[in-house]
């Protein structure tokens, strides 16, 4: 979404205002001075900078800052050549490829990406943006170059390169950061190609770093962005599909593959990992996987998990349909409803589709027996909260179900009109209620 959002301004922004948009088309400009603006490698390049930059690592939300050209300044002018030789090394502009390998081996960019700057386009080094564009020589080039130089690789620098190798699917350039660079610290490797389903280089790196072909993280990684085959090559390897729940305490605070699938919503992985013995109750910290796919909705996991003996927990924080109803998932809620189980927060529920305005849950709850004048505390009852939270036709429902007025208005016994509506939230939002 943010991609999309940043191309859309950069095309209609254009060169007119000073942000992100202005930058990215002067950089074009340097560097491919014949390409015409409406052409198509035009296009694509500024499509590739934009991906870019959204993508490199220090969040979305400072990208869409930098198009806020009423900020002062956003993006400095000082930095102009900076973000041009690493837009070059990520387009492969060739004919700049001598100053990205000067820029890359110099103790200034050293000195830069100790203390990185917020006022640029791209804001980590050379070597990152060469591996982005999956450029081998030039990669190579600033390698010879830095030991030519005598300068140690930054490691986070180089961690940053191989996650860009690994989720491009670059296999050589993996293999030569392999080779020239230290890796004593990129333990975690094996997860990026496990995240990207890239099973080669997932082998490259196992076989070079000599970590095993079970590793747990990777079967976490893999069930959670879906990539079912790789979930397969996991298991085969013997990886245990409930490591996170032993005594390791590198391990009880992940989360499982389970429930990281059950939210995801991959019915498949979560069948394949009931399979192979996966625990269908696993609480870690505040999340179980039932909970996790009544949240997002995903019903036939829901089914599926009940029917392998999942039973909900006693916490109205962490309850299923609780979880369910605060996102509005009515099938979801239906279905625990219908396994006869999830009966203890009912009346909760009720209090929670009310304030946030679920109508039909409303309604599902009140036919399945939740307590329509449930009042915990006092003021807490459901349509007290629907009155509280600006929600006046879940009131009006409500009443029509047989809720009993109380509190700070009246009702009309014959037209059902509220009356002396005193909620000052209502008041300053002007919601009014609909007419009887």
């Amino acid at each position: 979404m943010a991609e999309e959002y940043v191309l859309y301004r950069t095309l209609a922004d254009g060169k007119r205002r000073h942000n992100l948009s202005a930058r990215l088309h002067r950089v074009l400009e340097e560097l491919l001075p014949e390409e015409d603006c409406f052409g198509p490698g035009y296009q694509d390049a500024l499509r590739s900078l934009v991906t870019t930059a959204v993508h490199q690592g220090y969040g979305d939300r400072h990208i869409v800052e930098l198009m806020d050209s009423r900020k002062s300044p956003t993006i400095l002018d000082s930095t102009f050549r900076r973000d041009c030789v690493r837009a070059a090394a990520v387009l492969g502009v060739t004919n700049q490829f001598d100053a990205v390998v000067k820029d890359a081996a110099s103790s200034e960019d050293q000195r830069y990406w100790s203390d990185r700057s917020a006022t640029t386009a791209f804001d980590n080094g050379p070597l990152v943006y060469a591996a982005i564009g999956g450029q081998y020589r030039l990669i190579a080039r600033i390698l010879d170059a830095r030991e030519a130089a005598s300068r140690v690789n930054d490691s986070s620098e180089v961690n940053f390169a191989f996650r860009a190798a690994i989720f491009g699917g670059f296999t050589d350039i993996v293999k030569l950061l392999l080779d020239q660079c230290r890796t004593h610290s990129y333990m975690t490797l094996p997860s990026f190609a496990a995240c990207a389903n890239q099973p080669g280089i997932f082998h490259i790196l196992c076989d070079r770093l000599q970590i095993a072909l079970d590793d747990f993280r990777c079967l976490r990684e893999a069930a959670l962005y879906g990539h079912i085959d790789f979930v397969k090559l996991c298991l085969s390897h013997g990886a245990n599909v409930n490591a996170n729940a032993t005594s390791d305490n590198k391990m009880w605070q992940h989360e499982s593959p389970l429930r990281l699938a059950s939210a995801g919503g991959h019915r498949d992985i979560v069948k394949l990992l009931l399979d192979h013995g996966a625990m269908v109750t696993d609480y870690i910290q505040r999340f179980s996987s039932l909970s996790s796919a009544a949240s997002h909705g995903h019903w036939e996991i829901v089914q599926d998990l009940l029917a392998a003996g999942s039973i909900p927990v006693h916490n109205q924080g962490f309850s299923p349909l609780m979880a369910a109803v605060r996102n509005g998932q009515v099938r979801a809620a239906e279905v625990l409803l219908d396994s006869g189980m999830e009966l203890w927060y009912k009346d909760l529920a009720l209090v929670t589709a009310a304030e946030k305005g679920y109508d039909t849950l409303v309604r599902l709850l009140v036919r399945r027996g939740a307590n329509i004048n449930f009042d915990r505390d006092s003021g807490t009852s459901p349509i007290m909260r629907a009155m509280k939270y600006g929600q006046p036709q879940i009131v009006r429902t409500l009443l029509g179900l047989g809720a009993k007025p109380h509190g700070p208005f009246l009702v009309s016994e014959h037209s059902g009109v509220l009356e002396n509506w005193k909620y000052p939230r209502v008041e300053r939002s002007g919601a009014k209620l609909p007419s009887a």
